[in-house]
């Protein structure tokens, strides 16, 4: 699981756990940083600015959704589902308040029991934001 946060036009990984008891783990670390266009978490973000007429069918998706799947985008064989985090007011476009909780594995994730977790996950962290 992480969180990741915009900065500028990139996605940056600000927190990550991962489970103590996995024989195989995905290397999502801290600082990690891709295009914010790319991966769920970036998609994410993306879906919580205001539309845009060039906004990607992956954005259209995740803003009518309320969270993003992506497969292999940043690695072969890796799932990855967003939903991002609703700062009141709204966050400024590439600003680090906007983020998006999420979790990564190598195939075979759940993505439906992910989503629910995801979005579940972005509510409770925007509740904790606003006190």
């Amino acid at each position: 699981a992480f969180i990741a946060a915009a900065e500028a036009d990139t996605c940056v990984v600000i927190m990550v756990a991962e489970p103590s008891e996995a024989v195989l783990r995905v290397g999502y670390r801290v600082g990690t940083r891709h295009p914010l266009d790319k991966g769920a978490s970036g998609i994410a973000i993306l879906s919580l600015r205001p539309e845009r007429p060039n906004d990607s069918d992956l954005v259209k998706r995740a803003r009518k959704d309320g969270y993003s799947v992506t497969f292999g985008q940043l690695n072969r064989g890796a799932v990855g589902v967003s939903s991002g985090i609703r700062v009141p007011g709204g966050a400024a476009p590439g600003s680090s308040l906007e983020r998006s909780v999420g979790v990564v594995a190598i195939e075979g994730l759940d993505t439906d029991r992910a989503a629910r977790e995801v979005v579940r996950a972005s509510e409770r962290l925007a509740q904790l934001i606003t006190g």
